[in-house]
């Protein structure tokens, strides 16, 4: 039976349980507090969930009904994949018995390039095939979008599946991996007409092979902020008001019903995508591609420590100069003002000095 007592010295609530032969306590400054943990705590300790769910089978689940519903559909359910084939014993586990230390063994194995058997390889599916591959120690980065689907999974399982008593929380006390340094990269414009150059393309004109599109898509990044997968979504049917707005599905837009997000255009934008508006499908790369094909160009072109992904931040950064940061934040669309301040905001304190006049 699990014991809440006052402790004196301290003033707060220790609750105590005790269940073949483990023992847990805890601190809590009401008496209310004290008392749902030790049931909760009682309840996970004494064997597995009312279902025997496991993490594999919630995660399996979770696939197949609720990453659908999301833009990023296709990443997550690879990662997923991998997660259940590179951790066999941790999905094997019935949900009740999940606790902190098994998400934190997983969390510091995937830093430091570790599988789950302590080794240094993991078998991974290329092109059909599964392939082992030496693993590489991770940025905190990769791990937190992995940690992102687990937390929504258990969300769920506690929730509308019901496979998880709302009082049982194995995240609860997990402290994910901190955030890696924020970039403070942008794109110079000098760098923006070597890439296009680069790849071959001329403005005004229509992309005549996948290379080139790279250079539209990059132009088309610095002019409007938008996200690289929104870009490779453009169509005909994505322009509105004579083409001076472009909607566009936000990534985050399931939470929202399925909601788009309407961009308005700068001059420069408008210019740029003037002979595109009839076309259906702007382009055929695809993410891999692009990415691939991006960085085969920047070593190319011997251009530091930079990404597609950096030309959202530089026309962020260029757009901040001319509009305030609500108008700022319906353009990149942005919920959160921190948000666009602390990962988008990137001019230097010496070019905000040279306008204080």
């Amino acid at each position: 039976m699990p014991s809440v007592k006052m402790d004196k010295a301290t003033g707060k609530w220790r609750a105590q349980v005790y269940v073949s032969g483990q023992r847990k306590s805890k601190s809590f400054r009401l008496k209310s507090e004290a008392n749902e943990w030790a049931a909760a705590e009682t309840e996970r300790l004494k064997g597995p969930a009312k279902h025997g769910t496991t993490l594999a089978q919630l995660l399996e689940r979770y696939k197949a009904e609720e990453s659908p519903k999301k833009a990023t559909k296709d990443n997550e359910a690879l990662r997923i994949d991998a997660f259940l084939r590179n951790w066999p014993k941790l999905a094997a586990k019935p949900l009740a018995d999940l606790v902190a230390a098994d998400f934190a063994r997983w969390r510091d194995a995937r830093i430091a390039g570790r599988a789950e058997d302590g080794g240094d390889t993991v078998v991974v599916m290329r092109k059909g095939k599964e392939v082992l591959t030496k693993l590489k120690p991770l940025k905190s980065a990769s791990v937190l979008r992995d940690v992102s689907w687990l937390k929504a999974a258990i969300f769920k399982a506690r929730g509308e599946m019901g496979l998880m008593s709302k009082t049982v929380n194995p995240l609860e006390d997990f402290e994910p991996p901190a955030n890696s340094p924020l970039r403070d990269r942008v794109w110079s414009w000098r760098e923006i007409r070597l890439f296009v150059r680069n790849t071959g393309y001329r403005p005004g004109t229509a992309p005549r092979n996948k290379t080139e599109e790279l250079g539209l898509a990059l132009m088309i990044a610095c002019r409007t902020g938008m996200r690289s997968g929104e870009i490779l979504r453009i169509g005909k049917s994505a322009f509105l008001a004579g083409g001076t707005v472009l909607r566009v599905n936000h990534k985050m837009g399931y939470k929202d019903g399925g909601k788009p997000r309407d961009i308005p255009l700068f001059p420069s934008a408008r210019r740029l995508f003037r002979p595109f508006l009839s076309v259906e499908k702007l382009f055929t790369v695809d993410a891999a591609t692009r990415d691939t094909k991006t960085r085969e160009v920047i070593q190319r072109l011997m251009l530091p420590n930079l990404r597609f992904h950096d030309a959202r931040a530089t026309a962020l950064t260029h757009m901040s100069r001319r509009v305030d940061v609500f108008t700022l934040a319906r353009i990149s669309g942005h919920k959160s003002i921190k948000t666009l301040y602390e990962r988008y905001y990137r001019e230097r304190p010496e070019d905000i000095a040279r306008r204080l006049k």
